[in-house]
């Protein structure tokens, strides 16, 4: 199968509406997915996509919605955009960040997450995916991008290439009895945390990190 480029852009139509198109790399005359309208909200769009599973999320700035959805590359080039769902909150958006899969907690079935940035703080938005856990999830949690260089600069400035280096997240996975019965997306809490519990919250994040590192690291 020959491999596609595709290009997403959104912006704004003729009716100042949000909306998106994509492109095919090798005819950017027309798009093969031509404008599809999303609101008449006024903040731009911010697109974050997850290789590993081909959803596209779109945050919009200066509102609380986060939408997503799964593009399907046909082999000839078409793109096949799936609506999923979207998530809905009154506290408006600043900017938005994209953590890499490997900070993502495997075992409840995580793939994605967001820090959503307020006029006072952060909030971490929780994508899962809502099935019983039972194992790794291996169609869900494909080998993702690792933090280590495919290429020095030396050898970039050479003319060399190189796909990214990918680990397995396998090893971050924790046996739990639990059921996951939530929806894809964890609600975000709407009350801001106090100083304190922003902290722990940090805390516990950075020792999920160093814990996932070092089993990744028993398993390379």
């Amino acid at each position: 199968m020959e491999n596609i480029t595709i290009f997403f852009s959104c912006g704004f139509g003729s009716t100042n509406s949000r909306q998106f198109e994509i492109y095919d790399s090798r005819n950017l005359d027309e798009p093969v997915v031509k404008s599809t309208k999303l609101d008449s909200g006024s903040g731009m769009l911010m697109p974050f996509f997850d290789m590993d599973t081909d959803i596209l999320y779109l945050a919009g700035k200066g509102d609380g919605n986060v939408r997503y959805y799964e593009l399907d590359v046909a082999e000839e080039g078409g793109v096949v955009v799936n609506y999923i769902e979207a998530f809905g909150s009154n506290v408006p958006t600043n900017g938005c960040g994209f953590m890499p899969k490997r900070g993502c907690d495997v075992s409840v079935n995580e793939v994605a997450r967001l820090f959503k940035v307020t006029p006072d703080t952060v909030f971490p938005l929780s994508f899962r995916v809502p099935r019983k856990n039972s194992s790794f999830a291996e169609d869900i949690f494909p080998p993702c991008s690792s933090d280590e260089p495919a290429l020095h600069a030396e050898q970039w400035l050479g003319g060399e290439s190189s796909m990214p280096r990918t680990i397995s997240l396998e090893g971050g996975y924790v046996p739990s009895n639990r059921t996951m019965d939530t929806d894809f997306v964890k609600t975000e809490v709407e009350k801001e945390p106090a100083g304190e519990e922003l902290l722990r919250q940090w805390r516990a994040q950075k020792d999920r990190i160093a814990y996932l590192e070092a089993q990744l690291a028993k398993h390379n």
